[in-house]
């Protein structure tokens, strides 16, 4: 296909969530973005946080699209953002790419009320990319007219690779003769962090130079901070917020298990991450990883029974070496290339509709 897209081509983006040095939300959306503007592409980020976000987001895309010939409006997640692109794409006449994520599907297949607006934004709309096949099954049980496309959350191999440990514990100043366990996340209900520090008391009976490093913040911290506390444990759990997402890779290849024990989960970015970097991870919920099963060897998929057993597990894969690699096949196809190749392709169709 003719690449339509140059240097003078604008595109808006419209998002809820974006990193910053203090938080990892949404990276993959960035990552995106700098690889469309290493390409030369004009990009208009309307990220807006606070009070009536919504509201100021409309207010900001909507001025800005009045001063500036914007070609697409690309919306991540379908409400309000998808929304309020549907009425952007409405009163400019520009086409509309909508991201969903999972999240965003979930919440709106709870609240009923809003399935016409869905409906409605859906019509607005030229295609919409699913970032899971699961995700396009299901938002094609709700209106199975609109345009679908798969381009799951990628992963930058220019970053996320195999990394000596040596270098890792060097730049992260960790003593590279214990063993770590990481997690990745936010600190909520969903994410059960609290199975995994349960399971460390064990852990550290059999490996008492264990460390669990748990990336990330959320509602539950406090209590996660008290129940190491109540365990004992607090000298081998180390809780770091505001991680730069540069040195995820050191903490990922300076781990000998990565650990998400997730109640629900759509296909996490971590896991991918941990993938592309040929290390172990213990998961309950892959995702569309799941149908890659066979291109992973490092990927251990358990179910919920196994959650109350974790700390056996984790003792059973602790000391085992990695000796297979994750598959070039899979590492293509979840690389941050690839996916930005695929965008540019959906792209293009809009602008040539």
């Amino acid at each position: 296909m003719v690449d339509y897209l140059n240097k003078k081509t604008n595109i808006i983006t419209l998002t809820g969530v974006y990193p910053n040095k203090n938080d990892y939300s949404g990276i993959f959306i960035k990552n995106e973005i700098d690889r469309l503007k290493k390409r030369n592409y004009n990009i208009k980020i309307i990220h807006e946080t606070g009070q009536l976000k919504h509201l100021k987001t409309f207010y900001k895309a909507y001025k800005e699209m009045s001063k500036k010939d914007y070609s697409i409006i690309h919306a991540h997640y379908i409400f309000p953002y998808g929304t309020i692109g549907a009425i952007l794409s409405k009163i400019f006449k520009k086409p509309l790419i909508i991201t969903a994520h999972g999240s965003d599907v979930n919440i709106l297949l709870k609240k009923k009320i809003l399935i016409p607006i869905m409906k409605w934004t859906f019509k607005k709309c030229y295609k919409l990319i699913c970032v899971s096949y699961h995700l396009k099954n299901d938002i094609k049980k709700i209106d199975n007219t609109i345009r679908l496309t798969v381009n799951p959350c990628s992963v930058d191999t220019g970053i996320f690779k195999n990394i000596p440990r040596k270098k890792c514990s060097k730049i992260l100043k960790l003593n590279p003769k214990n063993k770590y366990l990481l997690y990745v996340g936010n600190l909520t209900k969903n994410k059960r962090v609290n199975l995994i520090i349960k399971s460390i008391p064990k852990v550290l009976s059999k490996y008492p130079n264990t460390h669990l490093i748990i990336l990330g913040k959320g509602e539950k911290e406090e209590e996660l901070i008290d129940l190491t506390n109540r365990y004992k444990i607090n000298n081998n759990v180390h809780f770091i917020k505001n991680v730069s997402n540069k040195l995820i890779p050191y903490y990922i290849n300076l781990s000998e298990i990565v650990l998400l024990v997730s109640k629900k989960e759509g296909t996490p970015v971590i896991a991918t991450e941990t993938c592309q970097c040929n290390k172990k991870i213990i998961i309950t919920q892959p995702g569309e990883l799941k149908k890659w099963k066979k291109y992973l060897p490092n990927l251990i998929i358990i179910n919920e029974h196994d959650v109350k057993i974790l700390n056996d597990i984790i003792i059973k894969e602790i000391n085992k070496r990695v000796t297979k690699n994750t598959n070039d096949e899979f590492k293509h196809y979840f690389s941050l290339k690839c996916s930005v190749d695929r965008l540019v392709s959906t792209y293009n169709e809009a602008l040539v509709q």
